[in-house]
């Protein structure tokens, strides 16, 4: 039974990328549909063809919080953190504001949560170790310089850690100016002077961008098999050969999980909303993303 229903699904994503590619890619109807009909056919595929849970290495890391209690855990999403006074784009969902990024903390501080390492989650997730009923995990994507001029400070002051998915392409030589018109990233030295409080992760190397593919629709350029994996040698060649992925703007396919597996991936993080727990699939975690309007003590209920 189980085989005649994957023929018949298969049967389906074919039809349906057939039908999918003969649509004109204007930037109108014919492209909602464009992209709906990929999107099914991914997941079709998924689901025909699922993606197994990567297996743990075999020495486990050691832990110091093997408590139970938690029955989900929030992974908290933050990118630029930035004066109120100084912030050029307050609508900007990708911005916090420094005062608001500070009473998160803080609150997190006087409410005694801990702040869990992604080596935690990802043996809570596998059910081999519980956490604190109050726990968090703090993450932060792209690798900002502001990251280490404000969102440093805060976090050592209250004792708490994190985790930073890095662009390795924007990551700047000590003493190297930073490139006219862009963002300005963080350097080597303040990536290690920050080791303290943050662990390094890969947000890919140069491929947190988007290029035209599908149904005339700009998409993450890691939708490339080839192109990833060869993203992936880059990063780890760089010295971050971690197992753990955020994906850039939260995409995800079929191709690209099976390609982060193959190479060592063993848990990634989306842009979805939600909470962790024991059994997820260690490839699809959602987050929660926080902005400067974001009241925390609502977002962890």
């Amino acid at each position: 039974m189980l085989k005649k229903t994957a023929i018949i699904v298969l049967l389906i994503f074919i039809l349906g990328t057939t039908f999918v590619l003969a649509l004109p890619t204007d930037r109108g109807l014919g492209q909602k549909v464009c992209w709906a009909g990929h999107l099914f056919a991914d997941r079709a595929r998924n689901w025909v063809d699922p993606h197994p849970v990567p297996a743990l290495p075999d020495a486990v890391p050691e832990t110091g919080s093997a408590v139970a209690g938690a029955s989900r855990v929030p992974v908290l999403m933050y990118h630029a953190v930035i004066p109120a006074a100084e912030n050029p784009d307050p609508n900007n969902g990708s911005i916090i504001n420094l005062e608001t990024f500070e009473q998160h903390m803080a609150h997190l501080h006087d409410e005694g949560y801990y702040a869990a390492s992604l080596e935690e989650l990802e043996l809570y997730v596998h059910g081999i170790i519980g956490l604190p009923e109050k726990t968090v995990v703090i993450t932060f994507d792209d690798g900002y310089e502001n990251n280490y001029t404000h969102a440093y400070p805060v976090l050592e002051r209250y004792g708490l850690r994190a985790s930073l998915f890095v662009i390795g392409t924007f990551i700047r030589e000590d003493g190297e100016r930073p490139k006219p018109g862009m963002p300005v990233y963080l350097s080597k030295g303040q990536m290690e002077e920050m080791s303290s409080v943050f662990d390094y992760h890969s947000h890919t190397h140069n491929l947190h961008r988007k290029e035209e593919k599908y149904c005339a629709k700009p998409i993450p350029a890691t939708d490339d098999p080839e192109v990833l994996a060869a993203d992936i040698a880059v990063m780890k060649s760089l010295g971050f050969d971690t197992p753990y992925f955020a994906y850039p703007y939260g995409y995800f396919t079929h191709d690209m999980v099976g390609t982060l597996i193959e190479n060592g991936y063993r848990m990634a993080f989306t842009t979805r909303e939600g909470f962790v727990q024991p059994g997820d699939h260690p490839m699809y975690l959602p987050r929660i993303g926080l902005r400067s309007d974001s009241d925390l003590s609502e977002a962890l209920q």
